[in-house]
């Protein structure tokens, strides 16, 4: 399917229900209708419930973004809301409930991009898309369709790395962030590598030899080594570096995985 095309041609198509639900079933991402009036979901794709860990799209049916983003839900209950989070949870509900107002209102779609959290914690950067949906006589917006679309592996490990720092503190944000690329296991866990130890190796992702480094980060040859020395300490095995880089050098460099958008 021409996901593109047929988000483009949308805006010209009336309210029909087996042509939309078998569309949100087919994108290729997170997708899901709700009621534009009390914010409800209608229907979603399998992505966006697997996004929730659900079993089960019909777990989905009838909550609303309040619901989904209470921390007193089983969806983000178990994370560690620190104030940063629980700030961007009252945030995302606020901007929900604004966008979905101006695309009711305007009966026009409207793409945002912004940060997200899965269940899990990690951090998504997301491009999402919300269409009205009209009713026959095409008067009035009984419904929204939104499609969203992970963008996290476009944003570069050094950017990555900044928005992990702007919602956890110190050691949990390198923590975090190491958990994200899945090479926190390479490291002692009681002996994380520095902030600037990290930034090192992003930037070894590109090139790891001494004088790259050097000049990349602005630093001398001897300090570049000094660091990569320490990076190679803190790994369970000294060639675990190497690995280490191989796989951060393996990351996609185009959106693959999908994140629900409320």
């Amino acid at each position: 399917m021409d996901t593109a095309q047929i988000l483009h041609d949308l805006g010209s198509i009336r309210f029909n229900v087996s042509f939309l639900y078998d569309l949100v079933e087919h994108l290729n991402g997170c997708a899901h209708i709700k009621d534009a009036q009390t914010g409800k979901f209608i229907y979603s794709n399998y992505s966006n419930a697997a996004a929730l860990k659900l079993d089960s799209v019909d777990h989905l049916i009838g909550l609303s973004a309040a619901d989904i983003l209470s921390q007193d839900c089983r969806f983000y209950g178990n994370l560690d809301l620190n104030a940063n989070i629980l700030s961007w949870i009252d945030c995302e509900l606020a901007n929900t409930e604004k966008i979905d107002h101006q695309v009711k209102s305007t009966k026009r779609a409207l793409q945002i991009k912004h940060i997200y959290f899965t269940v899990g914690g990690a951090l998504q950067f997301e491009r999402s898309i919300k269409f009205p949906l009209q009713d026959q006589k095409n008067q009035k917006t009984i419904a929204i369709l939104t499609y969203s679309e992970d963008m996290t592996s476009r944003l570069g490990l050094h950017k990555l790395l900044q928005f992990y720092q702007q919602f956890y503190h110190g050691k949990e944000a390198i923590k975090k962030f190491l958990q994200h690329l899945k090479i926190d296991i390479y490291f002692h866990p009681y002996d994380l590598p520095t902030l600037k130890e990290i930034r090192i190796l992003c930037t070894m992702r590109a090139d790891n030899s001494i004088k790259y480094v050097a000049r990349a980060m602005d630093t001398s040859p001897a300090t570049a080594t000094n660091h990569i020395s320490q990076l190679r300490n803190k790994c369970l095995q000294p060639h675990y570096l190497h690995e280490i880089i191989l796989k951060l050098r393996s990351l996609p460099t185009e959106a693959g995985r999908y994140a629900p958008f409320i």
